[in-house]
């Protein structure tokens, strides 16, 4: 089983004991620098606007990080309430841009 799998799983497992907390874990980010955005596996948001460029990284980019180029987890999320459904373990196409 491929790392993504299990880490799917677990979130999983984490989210049917308490989505509430599962939910504001995967929706907290943190500014981090051009270094950490850079990194070849860890996701990271990159929001422009007028003069600045901010990085933030959050809890998926991280454990997305630890599993690797070839696949990883989504959250999947209901489109009017947003909250998290479910994850899944995905193959990720080699020319999606990460870092």
């Amino acid at each position: 089983m491929h790392i993504a799998d299990q880490i799917a799983q677990l979130m999983n497992e984490m989210l049917a004991a308490d989505a509430q907390a599962v939910h504001r874990l995967i929706n907290t980010r943190v500014r981090c620098n051009r270094a950490l955005a850079a990194h070849p596996t860890i996701q990271v948001a990159t929001i422009e606007g007028g003069h600045y460029t901010n990085h933030e990284v959050g809890m998926l980019g991280v454990l997305n990080g630890i599993a690797g180029l070839d696949r990883r987890v989504v959250a999947c999320v209901d489109d009017v309430t947003l909250q998290i459904l479910r994850f899944e373990a995905r193959d990720w196409p080699e020319d999606a841009h990460v870092g």
